[in-house]
């Protein structure tokens, strides 16, 4: 069952663009009728987008480009931030999109647009372009990110997903304010700049021990789409001696590792490992989360036979927050800014 399609009807300026692109074809009917259809389907996608609040041209693209048109079965819609979106028709009673290998590159994704109500002719043989004028609506079933020769129309990705990929492309990312003395600057670590403090992991941590991994670096995350940038990911460490009145000295390591999810918001992993020559944290060590106006979010404790603690939170680009060790009544604490 295809979800959140969109109907809208086809206006005398969605048929006035697409005869005049295909009346340069007339001395190949085929290709004029392949070229009017392909044009109402960039029309329907276009009115869509604009009803969304989507400023898009719709002149440029290479399906407006008449020497493209002769070439290949192309149908393409530019989207600012996104890139090209290929706008393929289907007709009522279609149980797949047939995308041509030709626009299988260089596409952000593909829309299946329903056209109604199909000529009663046979498509396959070139008809006048005047009877094409019959078609009066367009659906919005759905869009994939990868293309395919046939696609079951059920299969299609909702709507609303691709209007989501668009919104987080064209959102401007928020500029963080500028970092204070003593706040650790957490963006700065994905162009390698950072405190001598802050370590790789593979020098703290023995890489052969799977358990040391950090608890986000295994997640099983989908495909991303083509829409969206791939995430990046970054992480470093630094011992922490703790020597609080009534324990001998402590050795921990902390270790930040931060993911990139979209252009604005961010996953945090907080993890607490065993200093050198240890092989399980303090039974009573705890560690908690603070936000930007130092109130307590998170927390957790060691208990015993404990070789890790670990806290994951979301956040924005240009937040801040702290962190506290605890053991005793010893307390570190560190501030960062994303």
């Amino acid at each position: 069952m295809i979800r959140n399609s969109h109907r809208l009807e086809l206006d005398t300026n969605a048929h006035e663009l697409a005869r005049v692109a295909a009346q340069v074809h007339g001395d190949r009917p085929l290709i004029a009728q392949q070229v009017y259809i392909n044009t109402l389907c960039v029309c329907a996608v276009y009115d869509y987008l604009s009803q969304q609040g989507y400023t898009i041209d719709l002149l440029n693209r290479d399906s407006a480009d008449p020497v493209l048109q002769a070439m290949m079965n192309v149908a393409d819609l530019r989207i600012p931030q996104v890139g090209s979106v290929e706008c393929r028709p289907v007709w009522s009673g279609d149980t797949i999109l047939s995308i041509p290998e030709e626009v299988w590159s260089d596409r952000s994704g593909y829309l299946a647009v329903q056209l109604s109500p199909k000529p009663d002719e046979n498509l396959a043989e070139p008809l006048p372009l005047a009877s094409l004028r019959s078609i009066r609506t367009a659906v919005m079933l759905g869009f994939t990110p990868v293309p395919a020769t046939a696609i079951a129309l059920t299969d299609l990705d909702p709507l609303d997903l691709l209007l989501g990929h668009i919104e987080t492309a064209q959102t401007p990312v928020r500029l963080p304010s500028p970092v204070r003395d003593g706040v650790v600057s957490l963006m700065s670590w994905f162009q390698d700049i950072y405190d001598d403090t802050w370590q790789s992991v593979a020098q703290l941590l023995d890489r052969s021990d799977s358990s040391l991994a950090l608890n986000f670096r295994s997640r099983v995350m989908a495909p991303p789409s083509t829409l969206m940038a791939p995430p990046q990911r970054v992480e470093r460490g630094k011992y922490i001696t703790l020597t609080p009145p009534i324990h001998p000295p402590t050795q921990v390591i902390v270790v930040i590792g931060i993911i990139t999810d979209t252009l604005s918001e961010l996953d945090i992993c907080i993890e607490i490992h065993p200093g050198m020559h240890q092989m399980y944290l303090p039974p009573d060590l705890a560690l908690s989360v603070l936000n930007a106006s130092q109130d307590p979010v998170m927390h957790v404790k060691a208990s015993d036979d404990n070789d890790l603690m670990a806290l994951t939170f979301s956040a924005e680009r240009g937040e801040c927050f702290s962190i506290q060790i605890h053991l005793g009544s010893e307390c570190y604490e560190e501030q960062f800014q994303l």
